[in-house]
């Protein structure tokens, strides 16, 4: 019972200790959150078997800037790409090349994201090695910082986002096409601006994956511990020290450790390699479009009798496998 209190504490100063760091960061014009919504139907119909028929998903990842307010909503679907990690990588690589942000970034040197603490999107391996591909290729910045809210406590901005767009589309009774969506999003909030929209495609989907950039296949810690992404609160990477390392800390007001990123089989990586890496552009990570299930495309096709003629070729078309 002692240790679970004293556990308890510990979690709850951990948690406080975040909120107000994460507090303290929104009062900066650097500091932006990202989340992805829950996903949207396509078709969205009222008729009762909808429910029990696949559909096709619509993915929303929304940026939401803490000193001006506004929110960048970044839409691809299903057809076009999932939503793992390399998903997440190339939303915050456009984030990053969006006029606005760049403005930023030649001001301060610096771009802070903060996000919650999902291992399969944000919170991995190939994300880090992102944070040092962005840092090399875009001149002007100098760290960029990924942070991570504390589990069960990651309620932010981009949830209160998304509940607006919720809201509007209660109202809705059915959306039959892309465009309506983007449309529906970009109404649902009036101020103190509405919602900006960025279609993703199958082009802007880039693989980020280690073993593609550099052919750097494994990394391993400088320390002899490991790295357990699952206790990590924030990963930094800076032109300092670009070389093959990242840095990562474990707690707040912790030293910062690194993880180093070297080519070679796990086992015989004794040889860690480091200074400057020019990695090559990424490629893309689905060239002819993310196909959906046979099972899914026939459940869409049984669903066309509710929806206008004029999209039926749009979702007859949909690659399947």
């Amino acid at each position: 019972k002692q240790w679970y209190q004293r556990r308890v504490r510990g979690r709850k100063t951990e948690t406080s200790r975040e909120l107000l760091q994460h507090k303290e960061d929104a009062m900066n014009e650097y500091t932006y959150t990202f989340d992805m919504m829950s996903t949207l139907p396509l078709p969205k119909l009222e008729a009762n078997i909808a429910f029990y028929k696949r559909q096709l998903w619509l993915y929303v990842e929304g940026v939401h800037h803490h000193w001006s307010n506004g929110a960048t909503m970044f839409l691809w679907l299903e057809s076009d790409a999932g939503k793992g990690s390399n998903e997440v990588c190339s939303v915050l690589w456009l984030h990053l090349n969006r006029p606005d942000v760049r403005s930023v970034i030649n001001k301060h040197h610096k771009i802070v994201y903060w996000c919650d603490s999902i291992v399969a999107q944000n919170r991995n391996s190939k994300v880090a090695w992102f944070l040092r591909y962005a840092v090399e290729n875009i001149p002007e910045l100098e760290e960029l910082h990924l942070k991570f809210f504390v589990t069960g406590h990651s309620y932010n901005v981009g949830d209160r986002d998304f509940g607006l767009i919720k809201k509007k589309l209660a109202n809705v009774e059915s959306v039959f096409t892309y465009g309506e969506y983007e449309r529906l999003i970009q109404q649902a909030r009036e101020k103190p601006s509405p919602f900006q929209t960025v279609r993703l495609n199958s082009k802007n989907v880039l693989d980020f994956t280690a073993s593609t950039i550099g052919g750097v296949k494994y990394y391993k810690p400088s320390g002899s511990d490991g790295v357990r992404w699952f206790f990590i609160r924030g990963v930094k990477a800076s032109k300092s020290n670009l070389g093959y390392t990242v840095s990562y800390s474990t707690t707040s007001g912790v030293p910062d450790a690194t993880v180093s990123f070297a080519s070679g089989r796990p086992k015989r990586r004794k040889n860690v390699q480091t200074g400057p890496l020019i990695a090559p552009e990424p490629v893309q990570l689905y060239p002819e479009g993310k196909r959906i299930t046979k099972e899914k495309y026939l459940d869409i096709q049984d669903l066309l009798k509710f929806v206008p003629p004029v999209v039926h070729p749009f979702y007859s078309n949909l690659q399947y496998s």
